[in-house]
C-alpha cells in the first residue's frame, strides 16, 4: 500500500469518526473503536495508525465460544459462523491464530484486559488500563451504570451494560460441558496458552 493509499484512507477514517462525534454529541481528544472482529484487521490498523493504542481483550476461549453461540447478532458473513459451535470454535480458533501472527509480526502497543480481571477488581483494572491509555482516574468511571442509562446502546450487550458486574459467566461453559466436547480439542491449545486452567476456573497471569 503507497503512502498516498494510506493518507487517503487515514483521511477517510476521521472523517466519518468526527461525523459519529458530532452525531453523539459528544466531545475529547482520545476515539475508543471498540469491534471484536478488529483483531482481524490489525495488520490494516498498525498500517495506518501505526501509534494507535490496541486494547486486547480476553477471556476464557470456552466463554467466549458459548456466549457467541447464545447470542444472536445481525447476520453477516462473520455472525454466520456463530450460528454452531463447532464453526464457532473453528472461527475462534482463525481469528485468534491471526492475533498471533499480528503480535509476532507488529511492534503492536498493546494492552491486555482480561474479564475475570475486570469482575474481580474493577478499580485496578481499569486504573492499568487508564495508565496505558494516559489518562487520569475518574471517580465517574465507576458509575458506569448511570451513564449507559443515558445513552443509547446498539451492541448485543446492551442489556448487560446497565447491570452490577457479576462473575456467574466466569466458568458458565461448564453446564454446557457435554455439548462442548467436540470443540474442546480446537480451544484447549488456547485455553492453555492464555493462561487458563484445561479444568479449572483459575487462570495463571498472562504473559
Amino acid at each position: 500500500m503507497t503512502d498516498e493509499k494510506v493518507n487517503s484512507y487515514r483521511k477517510k477514517y476521521w472523517t466519518r469518526a468526527r461525523e459519529e462525534i458530532r452525531n453523539a454529541s459528544i466531545s475529547g481528544e482520545l476515539v475508543i473503536d471498540k469491534l471484536p472482529l478488529n483483531t482481524i484487521l490489525l495488520g490494516l490498523i498498525y498500517r495506518l495508525f501505526p501509534d494507535a493504542k490496541v486494547i486486547f481483550a480476553l477471556r476464557d476461549p470456552r466463554d467466549v465460544v458459548l456466549s457467541c453461540f447464545q447470542q444472536r447478532f445481525g447476520m453477516n458473513a462473520a455472525m454466520f459462523q456463530l450460528l454452531k459451535l463447532d464453526s464457532a470454535a473453528m472461527y475462534y480458533d482463525q481469528v485468534m491464530s491471526l492475533a498471533e501472527v499480528y503480535r509476532a509480526r507488529l511492534p503492536l502497543n498493546l494492552h491486555v484486559v482480561r474479564y475475570e480481571d475486570v469482575v474481580g477488581d474493577i478499580k485496578k483494572t481499569v486504573s492499568d488500563l487508564l495508565g496505558f491509555l494516559g489518562l487520569e482516574w475518574e471517580d465517574g468511571i465507576l458509575e458506569y451504570r448511570n451513564q449507559a442509562h443515558n445513552r443509547w446502546i446498539s451492541t448485543p450487550s446492551s442489556e448487560q451494560v446497565i447491570q452490577p458486574l457479576y462473575g456467574s459467566s466466569i466458568g458458565k461453559w461448564r453446564n454446557y460441558q457435554r455439548h462442548m466436547e467436540t470443540i474442546m480439542p480446537i480451544l484447549e491449545p488456547w485455553v492453555e496458552k492464555y493462561g487458563y486452567n484445561v479444568s479449572e476456573f483459575t487462570f495463571r497471569q498472562f504473559s
